[in-house]
């Protein structure tokens, strides 16, 4: 995505005064203003209508185990890091847990399964 071609047009609504950022409470606009900077830290070059919207992407994550594409691109995928990363993986999945508290989403039930799904 281009931001400043094809997508310089979504990105500008931003700085008009009626901008979905712009409406509701200003709880709400603090809550938008952290999803879109949590989408911007999960995924490398988000559609600028999510950036606008950032809305439907977290609804689109509800109820599933990620591991952040940034991250698993930059970090994870690395020949170095696979082996280190897949033993964590499976020393966690030893334990008995039935809750998951990632950085970036509510803690909710969670089992070693869908620790190993999220790293797989």
């Amino acid at each position: 995505v281009n931001w400043q071609g094809t997508g310089s047009k979504d990105i500008g609504q931003l700085w008009t005064s009626d901008a979905p950022g712009r409406q509701g409470s200003e709880a709400e606009q603090l809550q938008r203003g952290w999803e879109r900077n949590v989408v911007l830290s999960l995924f490398f070059g988000p559609s600028p209508a999510t950036i606008v919207d950032p809305k439907p992407s977290f609804q689109a994550l509800e109820g599933r185990w990620v591991v952040a594409p940034v991250t698993d691109s930059l970090i994870y995928a690395s020949d170095r890091v696979q082996p280190e990363l897949a033993r964590w993986v499976d020393d966690l999945a030893r334990w008995d847990f039935r809750m998951i508290a990632p950085s970036h989403f509510d803690a909710r039930e969670g089992t070693p399964e869908d620790l190993r799904a999220a790293f797989a």
